[in-house]
């Protein structure tokens, strides 16, 4: 009768791993785990610490993970790694060994006062298989399993941590790339780059992520046009990279890359690119002006003003793209067209309840006030609304539409343009109590197109008021606290214009 028991506990082990291989991981839970608790261990003495325990705790670990993440495994798969480790390690096992040990890392980047000698010996214990897994030329589970490390530490916002377990994952296949010539390595080191110069980004180390996306780049061109959707993207991200460096020249070299091949960028990349565009030209365009190079700077203004119009035709229900067109009206002095562009702002902005951001790039077209505002500072960041009807009311002034006593009363007090106060104006329904806005927030963010994502994340702009709180599939992103800013003199003027 025993040997009957023993028998179907051992089949129904075998059952519950096909069923895993097949990824049924509740049919296989619902096989292995009485099967083992209930059969193999009271009636096998041989079961305990041997190889089939191994494979069962490391496929029940597995199991569990799959259906119900690493906290729930973790005790499992730490019993397969004392197992396999009192074994030495058997290479033939590597398929169960791998995925424990992977499992059994993420659980430790997910929690707090960890030893951090664990995590050290996990991962040392999980590079040396790859040394068996070369011997029989299954060298890319390890990498991928750091690559997978990588991208929990990035959600769990450790970006130190996910540099070191990327470059961790390029090294080994790197190493494979110029030992076998592997395609598929070279495949991943791309990925890998973008990933680099990502989780840099995040930590703010903005020149070591231009520097991964710079080594990404000829790698994408020299494969072209099989690649050049994620070329598009690696040029989005050198953009936003350089923006952040306030490296004016290289930002609007790979911005506008990005732009000529805008079709082929996620739609949210895509949007970000072509809002921000209008600006750019726009800042050029004076620039060559100041260098007294007219052609160039017509020819410049002329793109502006077909970037302004492309993100507003693109993007009629957002309100930065009007913001923008119309600040580069006023500008211009288009007072009439700036108060109609800044007042389909304004009732796009009421919903988004979004920011713009202004920085040292844009000084060449900065108005007084905001430069006077920016000064010592990297950026500063207020409320759609507020600058949207703020740039209305001086728009309507220089139209006349006010009288002398309230435009000289504005005036006097312009400088003051970004002092805090505590509400905005009126508060009837048609008017925004500064209240409602949560803290301003400013997301800096990098493209990558890496393979499957995460998760949805949101993000805002930088640079010229970009696309704010959208959601995004594709782009990662750290946050940084902007200074929140309200408008003293324009609540004043939005008074005097009725608003």
């Amino acid at each position: 009768m025993a040997d009957v028991t023993l028998a179907i506990g051992r089949g129904n082990v075998e059952l519950g791993l096909a069923f895993m291989e097949d990824g049924r991981f509740k049919e296989a839970l619902d096989y292995l785990t009485p099967a083992v608790w209930k059969v193999l261990r009271k009636h096998d003495p041989e079961f305990r610490d041997s190889e089939s325990e191994g494979i069962f705790a490391s496929a029940l670990g597995n199991c569990l993970y799959m259906e119900s993440g690493a906290v729930s495994a973790f005790e499992t798969v730490r019993q397969a790694r004392l197992i396999w480790k009192s074994l030495n390690w058997p290479f033939e096992h590597v398929d169960f060994i791998v995925p424990s040990l992977k499992v059994h890392l993420e659980y430790l980047l997910g929690v707090e006062g960890v030893n951090p000698w664990e995590e050290n010996e996990v991962r040392s214990e999980l590079l040396m298989q790859n040394y068996a897994l070369v011997k029989l030329q299954r060298e890319m589970l390890v990498p991928a399993a750091f690559t997978t490390l990588g991208l929990v530490a990035v959600d769990n916002k450790l970006d130190g941590k996910a540099v070191e377990l990327f470059e961790q994952a390029y090294t080994l296949h790197k190493r494979t790339m110029n030992t076998k010539g592997s395609e598929e390595s070279c495949e991943e080191i791309k990925k890998l780059l973008m990933l680099i110069g990502l989780a840099h980004f995040n930590s703010g180390d903005y020149t070591k992520a231009a520097s991964a996306y710079l080594e990404c780049l000829p790698l994408l061109e020299k494969q072209q046009p099989a690649e050049e959707q994620k070329l598009a993207g690696c040029c989005a991200s050198l953009g936003v990279t350089y923006s952040a460096l306030f490296d004016y020249d290289n930002m609007m070299f790979y911005y506008e890359r990005a732009f000529h091949m805008e079709t082929l960028l996620p739609s949210d990349v895509r949007q970000l690119v072509i809002t921000n565009m209008g600006h750019m030209y726009y800042v050029r365009a004076v620039l060559m002006e100041r260098d007294g190079q007219e052609e160039l700077s017509s020819t410049y203004h002329v793109k502006a003003s077909e970037a302004y119009q492309k993100a507003r035709d693109e993007y009629p229900f957002n309100s930065v793209p009007y913001v923008n067109y119309g600040y580069y009206l006023f500008r211009r002095g288009d007072y009439f067209g700036a108060v109609a562009a800044l007042g389909e702002a304004y009732h796009n902005a009421i919903a988004e309840k979004d920011t713009i951001l202004f920085d040292c790039l844009e000084d060449p077209i900065l108005i007084e006030d905001l430069r006077h505002e920016l000064r010592g500072q990297e950026f500063i960041s207020i409320p759609t609304t507020i600058i949207s009807l703020y740039l209305k009311a001086l728009a309507q002034i220089k139209m006349g539409n006010t009288s002398d006593w309230k435009r000289s009363d504005v005036a006097s007090r312009k400088s003051n343009l970004l002092e805090k106060v505590p509400q905005l104006g009126p508060q009837d329904p048609d008017h925004v109590n500064i209240r409602d806005f949560p803290d301003v927030t400013l997301f800096r963010w990098s493209d990558m197109d890496v393979g499957p994502s995460r998760r949805g994340v949101q993000y805002r702009g930088t640079v010229g008021g970009k696309v704010t709180s959208r959601n995004c599939k594709t782009i990662k992103r750290r946050c940084e606290t902007a200074p929140s800013c309200t408008c003293a003199c324009a609540l004043d003027a939005l008074k005097m214009l009725g608003f």
